[in-house]
């Protein structure tokens, strides 16, 4: 189910060759040796030996896609309210949306003094406008009632940027309008050619990008870093920072239990054990999820991450194939309603209202899939114990066939 098949999201794509090293300048490539990097280098691709390290990009974004159909102008942005960020105040430094890579942060001196980091930081900001975009036009598809030229239009153009071709060429168009001696700001255009879509009632497609980086955040032990493709199962979603401090719960123990079609191409364990604290789970990879306060003090549900604790292994056409580093992760956040008992609050979500992305490389392409929740999602605090009651996922392929992802009851433990 995940991926390796036509109905995949965005494979990473290529980085320009421009942008494979930072040399002294900050700007001009040059061949990079084996070890650490030093000074103003940087890596976007990996350079046999080469490493440097992990820095987290601070940023505001914004992407927009906009096309008319039959005349009539129609658009959808990235986040859906019109503006929204990346770097500490919306995920840990583990889950960068955004990164660099390369040789360590000087914190006595500013961002605008180490050009070299925005410079590749814009570089992963491309990659990932690009890869994001692909996924919401897969959720931007699945919850509107489109006409059919339409969807088709859309879904070809989907299909487009989801291949290795439309990443690399979303990635060069986004970096036109980067001017790589003021880095810390892009403004891009794309006019799409009407072959990406096809559709005769479908006049124009343009994709939008802006984008701000306006500091970096990097610890005193950071990540070691080998290319900016570490992180291209990341996307920019519609999130804005809490209100306060979020309420985080990781998982006590719990299975998934999968299901699609009984003929075809693919088969896949039907039962995976999902990583908790009682199967020895390594840090990242626990399944967590995560409230936090909205502006009236409110909770919703912000993070819900699930991650199996064994190998997944797909069977293709009768051949065995590793998924590496899947998870199942809410898209945006998901309100909900409350109710307030005496020492038992239970927050509700309705079939629909929770979105969701079925994540994993596969086959050296990293895939994402959009899948919605099927079910209501209730769950209930009591003290540090949280309890889920059994929800379902399903996405639905190319072929209109539904997979379906069942979580049975489950304990949480709020950290």
């Amino acid at each position: 189910m995940l991926g390796c098949s036509d109905d995949v999201d965005p494979a990473t794509g290529n980085f320009p060759n421009s942008g494979d090293e930072i040399g002294d300048t900050g700007f001009s490539p040059y061949d990079l040796g084996p070890g650490p990097l030093m000074g103003q280098e940087c890596l976007t691709s990996i350079k046999p030996g080469a490493y440097g390290y992990k820095a987290q990009c601070e940023g505001l974004f914004l992407t927009s896609l906009a096309w008319t159909h039959n005349g009539i102008p129609q658009f959808f942005t990235i986040p859906s309210d019109g503006g929204g960020g990346f770097g500490n105040d919306y995920e840990s430094y583990e889950d960068a949306k955004v990164m660099a890579c390369c040789a360590p942060y000087d914190n006595d001196e500013t961002l605008a003094e180490q050009p070299h980091f925005a410079h590749n930081c814009m570089m992963d900001a491309r990659q990932l406008a690009c890869s994001s975009m692909a996924s919401a036009l897969g959720h931007f598809i699945g919850s509107n009632d489109l006409p059919n030229d339409e969807e088709q239009a859309l879904e070809n153009l989907r299909g487009y940027l989801s291949s290795e071709s439309g990443q690399t060429e979303c990635i060069d168009r986004m970096g036109e309008g980067h001017d790589e001696m003021s880095p810390m700001v892009v403004s891009s255009e794309w006019l799409m050619d009407p072959g990406l879509w096809g559709v005769q009632s479908v006049e124009t497609i343009e994709m939008k990008m802006v984008v701000t980086v306006t500091d970096i955040d990097q610890p005193d032990s950071p990540t070691i870093c080998e290319s900016l493709h570490e992180n291209g199962d990341e996307f920019l979603e519609p999130v804005d920072p809490p209100f306060g401090d979020a309420h985080i719960l990781s998982l006590v123990d719990g299975m998934a239990l999968a299901a699609g079609p009984t003929s075809g191409a693919y088969t896949f364990p039907g039962q995976l054990e999902m990583a908790s604290l009682l199967s020895s789970c390594r840090p990242g990879r626990c399944s967590r999820m995560s409230f936090a306060p909205t502006s009236g003090g409110e909770l919703y549900l912000e993070e819900l991450k699930l991650y199996p604790a064994q190998p997944v292994t797909l069977t293709i056409l009768g051949e065995k194939v590793e998924v590496h580093d899947p998870r199942i992760e809410l898209y945006g956040s998901a309100a909900g309603s409350w109710y307030h008992g005496e020492g038992v609050n239970t927050f509700s979500s309705n079939p629909g209202q929770a979105r969701f992305m079925i994540v994993g490389e596969c086959l050296g392409e990293w895939v994402t899939l959009p899948a919605v929740g099927s079910s209501a999602i209730s769950i209930t605090e009591m003290g540090d114990e949280w309890f889920a009651k059994r929800f379902e996922l399903m996405h639905e392929d190319g072929n209109l066939d539904a997979w379906t992802i069942a979580v049975p009851e489950t304990e949480w433990l709020k950290l």
